[in-house]
């Protein structure tokens, strides 16, 4: 099992598919949100991702040292800072089809 959390945001909706340490990030949404676009999955932050899934669909790779969030973690709003590393996911006809994170 992986102990990184590891979330692909496929397509311009940028659906969520992740593994089982994102899972445990995602708290209380999971279940729910595998396989919902991320911007409903996260609504407080809906246009940091919506920015994150245009770069993805652009085909670029990017890195975001002690990026800050403020996210609803239990029911209350918490900031927390996080290094996160994007990848595209490029698809059989060599155009990128969303951003693994």
């Amino acid at each position: 099992m992986a102990s990184t959390p590891m979330v692909m945001m496929v397509g311009e909706e940028g659906i969520l598919i992740y593994n089982d340490a994102y899972a445990r990030f995602a708290g209380q949404r999971h279940p729910a949100i595998f396989g919902m676009p991320v911007r409903q999955a996260w609504p407080e932050i809906a246009e940091f991702n919506s920015l994150n899934v245009e770069r993805g669909l652009s085909g670029e790779s990017w890195l975001l040292r002690d990026q800050e969030l403020v996210l609803n973690r239990h029911g209350q709003l918490e900031s927390g800072w996080m290094d996160l590393h994007y990848s595209p996911i490029m698809g059989d006809d060599g155009l990128s089809m969303g951003a693994l994170c």
